[in-house]
């Protein structure tokens, strides 16, 4: 509930993705959402829609009336996992099983944002539970509740996604692990455990059921084979014939129904036509980004059990019913994925909806853990290398932190959110917990004998003392940060990237600087999420020039409008002579605009640092520049180059010397001459003493300024990093030279006056890279 619920509706409704949905649920809402209506969504797999309604409903449209039933079914998810993993293991592990998948982003983004299968993932984890705990129970005795929680938890997962993977995943899972744990031997005392304590079946100090011990049930024969005791019960084989039957029919015709363009219960959303885009690799990025820290982990979590079916059966190594256990998560995980990739195929999205199985096959690895029964060096050594290779391309790539929850869809990651050294400091941290954990907590807690280390130096035995020390808790240290990422994530990232992908900001300052009356138009922005967060009527501005006759206006106006299109917005002001001021651009996204500036606020106008008219345009000027007029910005090295006639570059900064690893800061300055014919690219190279070059190449001013909406009088700065590293930069004299180009195959753009290379780029300076 701590990561679930706090501060839903502190953040605004994500633009498009969430408001579209909750657009959907208003409407729905409108409808009614009573009795009839519940039922009418269970029947037509359309649950969490229902809910979202439901919500807003209740809570009037806004972001917690949205996301409130999401976050809930969210929360009784993780009580299912829990319910689940007590039956089925242990309370340890069920408690570490809640604790993994709650830190996932997987997870904790589903729970909190209005883009949710949460209700899918509650219900099978309820179904996954229920059918476990019946199937093979901890005290020998059936308890037909659970049989029926189980039909119940199947019906809410058909609701909520459809026949292929609320009920077909579910059904031949069971089935399935049931026909290969047919000959698992039934122990009736405690000597599977005292042969494999680590399998966490000895009894618990918290006084919980043993895994090994059955108790006087008679249902559950002990002595005796697990498909031996099945087979005394016909009323057991009747119902698992019944779910297999069941399985088999909604899978196939899941399979063999869906219709391009038209709603399916069966697959759970509409088939697209047309070749289908998705690969095999969407739902691996899915779950390799979506379970960080745990994605790793995770991997060998669920191998767990193909170690114990291939043990001898000849002795008690292993607890049988462990085994089985966990064969049922992998068998369950494995399902999700096979036909949640057949659900992407056809649907062109899809969201893995197994994530309770993973959870329980974490909770019982980690709990298996910390028993510390035998060491794991190599295996903690993949899973801690697994784990920053994930934290690395966080690093590079943070938009894959939310893109995976937006269906792969790339988001633009706002460059003022810097969240890569964070992702690599929680990803270093649970990696080394993990590793050192079963490496050494065995030693630590003295079960596992130590090393000679008689003839080692003192500096050695000192630092395995230490090495050991730390694998006491190491893993319980991975836990800890992952709640921690959590935490970071739910209350910091979602809210920061909810100023850029919302529109909630620049409502609220269009709230605080209008006043009654005042006109509020809207440019190429959908105006139906708008009305979740103004009543007032905006104005519909198509073009470009609608924009500027707008604001225009002799009253004072106000417009939304994208941030991409703010480029074109300027040039079409400064051709129409059309002062305009940008009263809120703190999101990357949207931007308010508005003709004049009332006492006490400022233009925050992003192209204003980088970006200065002459007040002398020197087309009106005879084609002279007046020499009175400088740009706010200075320049250590002079340069005098035009490209094409219109660009002209005056001057560069950049340092003299850079000790690797480093970045050279490279600050371009032109002014324009005329038109530019065109959209180009800046190339640079930094020629070295050896190749590869240095590459620098980028849109300018950052992609915020296209050069075809460059204007003569105009006065442009670029700046751009290029990156220069240890391993792969030799030291020695680089020499800087730069040009335009329309990337790909295109011809760069000639240079007509100045120093040419001859390959049409300018030769700025060197620097001393060492």
């Amino acid at each position: 509930m701590v990561l679930c619920l706090p501060r839903l509706g502190a953040f605004g409704l994500w633009e498009p993705w969430e408001l579209n949905i909750a657009d959907h649920a208003r409407q729905v809402a409108d409808d009614g959402v009573g009795v009839g209506a519940f039922f009418k969504a269970l029947v037509h797999a359309d649950l969490t829609s229902y809910l979202q309604a439901l919500g807003i409903g209740i809570f009037g449209p806004s972001e917690f009336g949205a996301r409130i039933f999401g976050a809930l079914t969210g929360v009784g998810g993780l009580m299912a996992i829990f319910w689940a993993g007590t039956g089925l293991f242990r309370a340890r592990a069920a408690l570490l099983s809640v604790l993994t998948l709650g830190t996932t982003p997987l997870f904790i983004l589903s729970a909190r944002q209005v883009t949710s299968n949460t209700p899918l993932v509650a219900a099978l984890a309820l179904a996954l539970g229920a059918f476990g705990r019946w199937i093979w129970p901890s005290t020998g005795k059936r308890n037909p509740r659970d049989l029926g929680l189980g039909v119940l938890a199947l019906a809410l997962a058909f609701g909520a996604g459809g026949a292929l993977l609320g009920v077909a995943v579910p059904c031949l899972a069971l089935v399935s692990a049931t026909l290969i744990g047919a000959g698992l031997r039934v122990q009736s005392d405690t000597s599977e455990a005292a042969a494999d304590t680590s399998a966490v079946d000895d009894l618990p100090s918290d006084g919980t059921q043993a895994l090994a011990s059955f108790g006087a049930g008679v249902d559950v024969l002990p002595g005796v084979s697990f498909g031996a005791s099945l087979r005394k019960q016909p009323t057991v084989i009747a119902a698992l014939a019944a779910l297999g039957l069941l399985g088999v029919v909604f899978l196939v015709i899941a399979l063999s129904s869906s219709i391009a363009g038209r709603p399916s219960i069966w697959m759970g959303g509409t088939p697209r036509a047309g070749v289908p885009s998705i690969t095999f690799e969407y739902l691996v990025r899915q779950l390799g980004f979506g379970l960080f820290p745990w994605s790793a982990v995770a991997f060998f979590a669920l191998g767990r059990p193909l170690i114990r079916l291939d043990e001898d059966e000849d002795g008690p190594r292993t607890n049988r019913r462990l085994a089985f256990g966990q064969t049922y998560l992998l068998l369950f995980a494995g399902l999700a994925f096979v036909l949640g990739s057949v659900q992407a195929l056809v649907l062109g999205e899809a969201r893995y909806a197994g994530l309770a199985a993973i959870a329980l096959a974490l909770g019982t690895f980690l709990d298996e853990a910390l028993e510390g029964n035998r060491p794991e060096p190599v295996a903690g050594l993949l899973m801690a290398t697994g784990t920053m290779i994930v934290a690395r391309d966080f690093f590079l790539a943070p938009e894959d932190l939310v893109s995976l929850h937006l269906l792969g869809e790339k988001v633009k990651w706002p460059a003022t959110v810097v969240i890569g050294h964070w992702m690599l400091v929680f990803g270093l941290l649970v990696a080394a917990g993990v590793y050192v954990g079963l490496a050494t907590r065995g030693r630590a807690l003295g079960k596992v004998p130590a090393p000679d280390l008689s003839q080692a130096r003192a500096w050695r035995r000192k630092l395995d003392a230490r090495f050991v020390q730390l694998g006491k808790s190491g893993l319980q240290m991975g836990v800890v940060t992952s709640v921690v990422f959590a935490l970071w994530l739910t209350q910091f990232v979602l809210p920061t990237l909810s100023n850029h992908f919302s529109f909630k900001p620049v409502m609220e300052s269009y709230s605080k600087y209008a006043r009654s009356g005042e006109k509020f138009g809207r440019f190429r922005v959908e105006g139906k999420g708008t009305s979740f967060y103004t009543r007032t009527t905006m104005v519909d501005l198509p073009t470009h020039d609608g924009v500027v006759n707008f604001l225009r206006s002799s009253e004072r106006v106000f417009a939304l409008v994208s941030a991409d299109e703010l480029a074109t917005l300027d040039a079409a002001f400064k051709t129409g002579q059309v002062p305009y001021f940008a009263v809120d651009a703190s999101s990357s996204r949207f931007l308010l605009l508005s003709n004049r500036l009332a006492a006490g606020e400022q233009d925050d106008n992003p192209l204003k640092k980088n970006v200065w008219m002459a007040a002398t345009n020197p087309v009106n000027n005879n084609g002279q520049w007046n020499p009175s007029e400088h740009p706010p910005w200075t320049w250590r090295v002079p340069a005098a180059a035009t490209f094409g006639d219109v660009i002209e570059v005056v001057g560069a900064n950049f340092q003299e010397t850079l000790r690797r690893p480093g970045s050279v800061k490279l600050e371009l300055f032109f002014r324009v001459k005329g038109k530019v014919p065109g959209s180009y690219k800046i190339f640079v190279h930094l020629d070295g003493p050896a190749a590869p070059r240095a590459i620098g190449d980028h849109d300018p001013v950052g992609k915020a300024f296209p050069t075809n909406n460059w204007l003569p009088g105009e006065y442009v700065r670029d700046i751009f990093d290029i990156e220069m590293p240890l391993m792969t930069t030799p030291a020695g004299t680089y020499q800087v030279f730069f040009g335009f180009w329309p990337g790909g195959e295109g011809k760069r753009l000639k240079i007509t006056a100045g120093p040419n290379d001859g390959s049409d780029r300018v030769h700025l300076g060197n620097i001393e890279v060492k």
